[in-house]
């Protein structure tokens, strides 16, 4: 049974690290966080030019920045790209923690959340280990629902989700009832991944309308 756990996990963390790895290529910028005590190898394939991981805890074994995640030391609008892996659900206050990040990412910057899945047996099995192994015993863990209404309550806008674990065997996911079981039975995945931009609200210039108004006055004319 723990073989099985083991086989499962290290299936599991290599399909995160392969989705994880294919969204960040897709985003550009000049300055990348990752968030949690890990080394940055999940975030090399990414093209931003400076990447940086930010620790909840000292470890000298990583390098990086020690930070409470409600508490950045950073420049507002100053980061392109934002990454939590299984990361989020360890905070003790995670929409104070979305607000901080809100505010230090740039305009159109965006987020990546990887969550485990809370429905699962397996998951909930292993976020108590990590839990455990991080000595953090405040966070909970968050379902799909409630991490977006987290995102959009702090004013970001979802761009892409994702079940991940849903299946083993990847070419069932791209068969027609894979899609269907995914769709119908969301529960199921072992976890998931959401994509959100910060949502800016454009403002619109104001048009005065200037009415014209003659210099000598018109001179009205008697009738006949």
């Amino acid at each position: 049974m723990l073989q099985g756990f083991r086989e499962t996990l290290r299936w599991y963390l290599s399909l995160e690290k392969n989705r994880l790895s294919r969204y960040l290529r897709q985003h550009f910028g000049y300055y990348l966080l990752l968030f949690g005590n890990m080394d940055l190898s999940w975030v090399e394939t990414s093209p931003v030019l400076m990447k940086a991981c930010v620790k909840s805890q000292h470890d000298s074994s990583l390098m990086g920045v020690v930070a409470k995640s409600d508490a950045l030391p950073f420049f507002p609008d100053s980061i392109d790209v934002m990454v939590f892996v299984r990361e989020l659900s360890q905070v003790e206050n995670p929409r104070a923690a979305l607000q901080e990040v809100y505010s230090v990412l740039r305009h159109d910057g965006v987020v990546i959340i990887s969550e485990l899945n809370p429905y699962r047996p397996w998951a909930r099995s292993f976020w108590r280990w990590s839990k455990k192994h991080q000595k953090n015993k405040t966070g909970r863990m968050l379902s799909w629902r409630q991490t977006q209404i987290l995102l959009e309550s702090v004013g970001f806008e979802l761009v892409s989700e994702e079940r991940l674990g849903v299946f083993k065997n990847s070419t069932s996911e791209k068969k027609l009832w894979g899609r269907w079981l995914v769709y119908l039975f969301p529960w199921w995945s072992m976890g998931y991944l959401l994509i959100a931009k910060k949502k800016t609200i454009a403002i619109t210039p104001i048009k005065f309308q200037v009415k014209e108004k003659l210099l000598i006055p018109e001179i009205e004319t008697e009738r006949a």
